[in-house]
């Protein structure tokens, strides 16, 4: 009986099918359009943050570093040479930087995706199962 409704295509009307067939594309082509853009900018926004967050990390490391090179024996500068301090904290900053700008921003975006995603797919799942059950 259920698949006597399903494939039962001699009741339909098909020629108005078009119209509203064209109404619902151009309405999903506009939500498509609006979280795009929704997405550019909070994507941007992001970026500036945690770009500004490591920046002023940043300022707060060097300058703890440097006070703290500046209280340094003399001893120590004799064992290590000239270049080869401000190498390994332009390195070694860089690298914090890196990490707190661009990838903690891009971890925490794609786990918010994830868990999004998973929340959006149980929900259409919970919703299409009660609306198979009420068909039958």
């Amino acid at each position: 009986m259920i698949l006597f409704r399903i494939c039962n295509t001699t009741s339909l009307n098909l020629t108005n099918n078009t119209d509203s067939l064209n109404s619902r594309i151009q309405s999903q082509i506009i939500y498509s359009i609006i979280i795009g853009c929704v997405a550019l900018i909070c994507g941007y926004i992001r970026t500036a943050c945690f770009n500004l967050l490591a920046d002023r990390q940043i300022r707060i490391i060097r300058k703890t570093l440097f006070q703290s090179i500046l209280k340094k024996d003399i001893d120590f500068f004799d064992r290590h040479k000239t270049g080869e301090l401000g190498t390994c904290l332009t390195d070694d900053v860089n690298k914090i930087y890196n990490g707190i700008g661009a990838k903690l921003s891009m971890t925490i975006e794609i786990a918010s995706t994830f868990i999004g995603c998973l929340g959006i797919g149980k929900f259409i799942f919970v919703k299409a199962l009660f609306e198979s059950e009420s068909v039958i």
